[in-house]
């Protein structure tokens, strides 16, 4: 359940929501229970973050997905399982960077995030 509320006199509502959203401004005991804070006063920046949070989980996934696949093919080529590929440990430690390199390009794709 979502709930979205200004956060003058409804704090234990805001806590007892799954989502809560708080609109602008509110009290201290508001802004420490919420989820996430609505920061212009219109109804229709929820759509914008459903949204949002959908796009984020799908890359959420495909980032752990991309990070495991990876990170076990190198354990792999550095363990010698491979009989004619292996490397040096040291240069699978290394090879840590172009994993994470992919991972932080599409987290930053997410300033650029339209609405459809």
């Amino acid at each position: 359940m979502l709930f979205c509320e200004d956060g003058i006199n409804d704090a234990v509502t805001l806590a007892q929501a799954n989502i809560g959203l708080l609109m602008n401004n509110g009290t201290d005991i508001a802004k420490n229970i919420i989820n996430a804070v609505l920061v212009r006063p219109a109804l229709s920046e929820i759509l914008i973050l459903i949204d949002l949070s959908q796009v984020l989980f799908r890359r959420i996934v495909f980032n752990f997905s991309w990070s495991f696949v990876y990170n076990i093919f190198v354990i792999l080529l550095a363990a010698g399982a491979f009989v004619n590929a292996r490397i040096p440990p040291q240069y699978a430690g290394l090879g840590e960077l172009i994993s994470v390199l992919p991972v932080i390009l599409i987290a930053l794709q997410l300033r650029w995030f339209k609405r459809r």
